[in-house]
């Protein structure tokens, strides 16, 4: 079934007029990639348009969700790419197997997982998703069905690609064995961001996940202010999730919503660091319960209304941190709306293609969208360009292919190797247009 749509970025700062294709049949799907141009789409959660474009038809892959096979000796496991994060990991949870890397929502696809090669909330102990993708099964108009292995260029490609070597069909992961039947889960405070890098640099080594919340509002030696989260898993029993809220995308325009959205989008960061000085500072949870953070705090969307909000994630190499944090604190100076989010996670990796990977400290912030929210992320890029920061193209909805061109050492040879495969630019979308891939 084709229907024609305004489709809308995740973060609701742009749209474009597209079809969105569903079908259960394998023959209608690869059919359908055979007439023009198409892009595939998983939930449609990602905060750029990576799977629309501009009259442009987005493969939905959500009926094709199937586990297809699980050997439960090695824990490889084989499923549809339209799978979601959620009811795959019930799936391993009960056989005693687990993902290596989750991503932050249990209703992103294992295909979009694929398309982006995401990071978890801890990348340092887990690494990027496609480091356990042992297999793919691909289709493009132009060679039919792939089966795709570490050893095929095209399988490199294909992780953190985009979507852009055709349609993912089938994934297999080499899962781990399900370390234990909880979290622990410990808050440490933070008096600003030095200290935050600090601790958790002291300790990454001690735990299964270590990230940090921050308030990138304050000022002075108390910029970065928050709280340091340690993970362990353990053995002991704790209550877990039994469903999960879904990820949609948050209403446009609505009186309430805009009332709200005045006040929270101001306030968030304030609230959130009252409740965390009155709240535990050790828990313990049950590990879909700890997989999924975001899980069941999906009203944040709201808080940004019908203008949407918009996201950085860079990678600061050590050496350039303390100069980076300084200008960022300053242009944050100069943007007078609060910073709705900032957070910390230590990186490590080696460059490859587009994928979001490297040396050093990853630091996210979202900010309401507005001009002079465009303003600050347009100062974002010249410090990543100055101080070889990597941004993170599959979180900001609006950087432009000559920053990714000037951050990624691995852009040129990632363009020459796509457009050798799909000369005739089957594979075509709203970020594939921006990059000028």
């Amino acid at each position: 079934m084709a229907e024609n749509q305004l489709i809308h970025s995740f973060d609701a700062t742009f749209s474009v007029n597209g079809e969105l294709f569903t079908t259960e049949k394998y023959r209608e799907l690869y059919s359908a990639m055979s007439e023009g141009s198409f892009v595939s789409r998983g939930a449609g959660v990602s905060y750029p348009l990576m799977s629309a474009g501009e009259q442009i038809r987005s493969i939905v892959s959500l009926q094709f969700d199937r586990i297809l096979d699980f050997n439960s000796n090695t824990g490889v496991v084989k499923v549809e790419s339209g799978i979601s994060l959620g009811k795959l990991l019930i799936f391993l949870r009960r056989n005693g197997w687990w993902l290596p890397t989750i991503p932050g929502h249990p209703s992103i696809t294992v295909g979009g997982c694929v398309a982006v090669n995401a990071h978890g909330k801890s990348q340092y102990h887990s690494g990027l998703f496609g480091d356990s993708v042992v297999g793919l099964e691909v289709f493009h108009p132009r060679y039919g069905k792939m089966i795709l292995g570490h050893q095929d260029q095209i399988f490199k490609l294909t992780l953190g690609g985009f979507g852009f070597t055709g349609h993912v069909l089938t994934i297999s992961i080499q899962c781990k064995k399900l370390p234990g039947q909880s979290i622990d889960k410990a808050s440490i405070p933070c008096a600003n961001i030095f200290e935050a890098v600090e601790i958790i640099t002291r300790e990454k080594d001690k735990h299964d996940h270590v990230y940090s919340w921050n308030n990138l509002n304050l000022k002075g030696t108390s910029f970065g202010a928050g709280f340091v989260y340690c993970e362990k898993f353990s053995d002991d029993p704790s209550q877990d999730l039994e469903e999960f809220s879904e990820l949609v995308m948050p209403p446009r325009d609505t009186a309430v919503d805009s009332l709200i959205s005045a006040f929270l989008k101001s306030q968030v960061s304030r609230l959130y660091s009252l409740k965390e000085m009155l709240g535990p500072k050790k828990q313990k949870m049950g590990v879909l319960v700890g997989a999924f953070p975001i899980n069941g705090k999906e009203i944040y969307h709201r808080f940004f209304g019908k203008e949407g909000l918009l996201e950085s994630q860079i990678i600061i190499p050590q050496r350039e941190l303390g100069t980076v944090l300084e200008k960022l604190s300053k242009a944050i100076r100069e943007f007078d709306e609060a910073v709705a989010l900032g957070s910390l996670k230590i990186f490590r990796g080696d460059h490859c293609y587009l994928n979001y990977v490297g040396n050093g400290v990853c630091l996210a912030l979202n900010v309401p969208h507005s001009t002079k929210a465009l303003s600050l992320f347009d100062k974002i890029d010249k410090i990543c360009i100055d101080h070889q920061c990597l941004p993170n193209i599959s979180k900001d909805s609006r950087i432009s292919g000559d920053v990714v061109a000037a951050t990624y050492d691995g852009f040129h040879d990632f363009k020459k190797g796509i457009i050798n495969f799909d000369p005739d630019k089957k594979v075509q979308s709203a970020l594939r247009a921006r990059l000028g891939l």
